[in-house]
């Protein structure tokens, strides 16, 4: 969840140490560094997504499936797969490369009981 939202929102100094740290090495990462290495980001996100829940859809010691529910600002609640490894030794996320990036999946307010709340505020469904 933490890698999700500094991808999100890293400025133009952080974004380096994310892709190093929370980011397994591979070519979704490196697509991702040099589009991201494109943009300049400053000051505080704005209109973030509200980060819903996760659900854990597959899991082993080394990888993990886990798909992240969120509303949008606009009233869109979706969910989008989130894929883990430990092929380094701590958990990261793998970054599909742009041609095998999935979408987000559409979901109405009652598929949000299926997921696991990140807090309890998060378990209030309206928008």
């Amino acid at each position: 969840m933490t890698t999700q939202v500094f991808l999100s929102g890293a400025d133009d100094t952080l974004w380096p140490a994310v892709s190093q740290t929370l980011i397994e090495p591979g070519p979704g990462r490196d697509q991702w560094a040099q589009a991201r290495a494109l943009v300049s980001v400053e000051g505080t996100l704005v209109d973030a997504p509200d980060m819903h829940g996760f659900r854990i859809n597959d899991f082993s010691e080394d990888s993990a499936l886990v798909t992240v529910a969120a509303r949008w600002p606009d009233g869109t609640v979706a969910a989008l797969p989130v894929q883990l490894s430990r092929m380094t030794g701590d958990w990261k996320v793998v970054l599909p490369t742009q041609d095998e990036a999935p979408d987000l999946t559409a979901l109405s307010d009652q598929h949000l009981s299926e997921f696991t709340p990140f807090s309890p505020d998060s378990e209030e469904t309206e928008p």
